[in-house]
């Protein structure tokens, strides 16, 4: 993938997140109460990979004007900071850590919900950022599109992760 391509992609992925998160907004005034998007903001990404989505999912959510930052630990390797939802009143835990230089996991954990990966069966989106030898095998992969049907509850359908075309 070129540079040109690379930049339409992370483009089209972050108008993908921004209609998923219009859509919970418009649908219940904000997306605390949805469970895909817990899973999807909460889940665990690999030691030597990350899921490109889940991380612009994060980043568009805390810069909804209804979300407003409590606090901020920074550590060695990344911050940990807390952050309040207006619209419900749902405290949140936005956890950064550096897995390699310049590429993070970010993660969005729902207070009381911390350990949202129970919550579906290993999904990611095909959109991953990945280590050689440390993909993110035997777990289930969803297209872009693929990725915007679960969000919003409907059907949808995964197959194996796969690095490549």
């Amino acid at each position: 993938m070129d540079m040109n391509e690379a930049l339409k992609n992370l483009e089209r992925v972050r108008e993908q997140v921004r209609r998923v998160l219009r859509y919970y907004v418009d649908e219940g005034g904000c997306p605390c109460g949805y469970r895909p998007f817990i899973y999807w903001v909460g889940k665990k990404q690999g030691p030597g990979w990350q899921d490109n989505v889940q991380n612009a999912l994060v980043k568009s959510t805390l810069e909804l004007p209804f979300f407003e930052k409590t606090e901020l630990e920074c550590g060695d390797w990344g911050y940990s900071g807390s952050w309040f939802c207006r619209g419900c009143g749902t405290l949140w835990r936005h956890i950064s850590i550096e897995w390699r230089m310049l590429a993070f996991h970010d993660r969005l954990l729902r207070k009381g919900e911390e350990y949202p990966d129970s919550l579906y069966p290993g999904l990611l989106a095909m959109d991953v950022a990945a280590t050689a030898g440390l993909e993110p095998k035997g777990l289930e992969a969803l297209s872009l599109d693929q990725w915007v049907e679960f969000m919003m509850g409907r059907e949808y359908s995964s197959r194996p992760w796969r690095s490549g075309p």
